[in-house]
């Protein structure tokens, strides 16, 4: 936001390098833009939401009465 801020103190001022401060603005607003998107694709959310939902399911299946768990197949019965 600050660069965008920047931008637009620098077009309403009009200094004498003006084109050269605006372009540098801009190129921090996109390198700010470009860093943002990288950690917001690399944190691992999805990892901590799967497990998050599998812990859910582990509590849910404990407290399942017996006559329903053996109606689970195998493969999701509790271990």
């Amino acid at each position: 936001g600050l660069f965008l801020l920047a931008f637009a103190v620098i077009r309403y001022f009009s200094p004498k390098h003006a084109l050269l401060l605006q372009i540098a603005a801009l190129a921090g607003f996109l390198l700010s833009a470009i860093v943002w998107l990288l950690v917001a694709l690399v944190t691992p959310a999805p990892l901590v939401m799967a497990d998050a939902a599998r812990l859910g399911a582990r509590r849910l299946q404990e407290r399942l009465p017996p006559e329903l768990l053996e109606r689970l197949p195998e493969a999701l019965r509790p271990k």
